[in-house]
């Protein structure tokens, strides 16, 4: 009797140590993402770049020239300037590979365009 009982009540304390095992050793979010993204590629990327120094580099070679400069970006499908009822510079950027995605979503230095920039990534449409 007293074995059996035993085996019924350590029983579900053992489920609960495995559910909080298996939940320490699941993938974040953002880890799940980076794994489907590389496993199922999309056919195109973007991401809105913002800046005040954006205004200053008025020519699509120079803003490549930069881009390749800052981030090491060489291949962009399009460059458009967005206007903005705010009056904000902004350029939205679209790339055809999730490495440059990256790239672009990832660390800009601090002069990047001059005054910096700041970078939005656009959701698939």
């Amino acid at each position: 009797m007293c074995e059996n009982d035993v085996d019924e009540v350590d029983e579900p304390t053992s489920h609960r140590k495995q559910l909080v095992e298996i939940n320490q050793k699941s993938k974040s979010l953002v880890e799940i993402n980076h794994e489907l993204e590389i496993k199922y590629p999309r056919t195109y990327y973007e991401a809105i770049i913002i800046g005040e120094g954006l205004e200053n580099v008025t020519s699509i070679h120079n803003r490549i020239r930069e881009m390749k400069k800052c981030i090491g970006i060489q291949n962009t499908t399009s460059l458009q300037t967005v206007a903005d009822e705010y009056k904000k510079n902004q350029v939205k950027v679209t790339v055809d590979n999730y490495k440059d995605f990256l790239k672009i979503t990832g660390p800009w230095p601090k002069d990047s365009f001059s005054t910096g920039v700041s970078v939005i990534a656009l959701p698939l449409s």
